[in-house]
């Protein structure tokens, strides 16, 4: 049976021109304000092997959830640095 490994995503509190991930599986990451936009994430996230699976925007801020095959070792949990 395929098992999933699971990533979430989500940027500011409030709509700007780039939105930029904040958190990442809950955890705020390392200087976030000048980190990449979501669009630059978002293609990091596909080399690496991650489906975008949901994407949901709203008054407070964006979400999204990716999803790869789980093979054995999790991942870090994020594309980059975490605090």
């Amino acid at each position: 049976m395929q098992k999933w490994e699971y990533l979430f995503v989500k940027c500011g509190d409030v709509f700007v021109e780039d939105w930029r991930p904040k958190y990442v599986n809950g955890n705020e990451l390392k200087d976030w304000q000048n980190g990449p936009t979501i669009m630059e994430y978002c293609k990091q996230a596909g080399l690496r092997g991650w489906e975008m699976i949901s994407f949901t925007p709203s008054q407070t801020g964006l979400s999204i959830v990716f999803k790869r095959p789980y093979e054995g070792q999790p991942g870090t949990g994020t594309l980059f640095q975490q605090t």
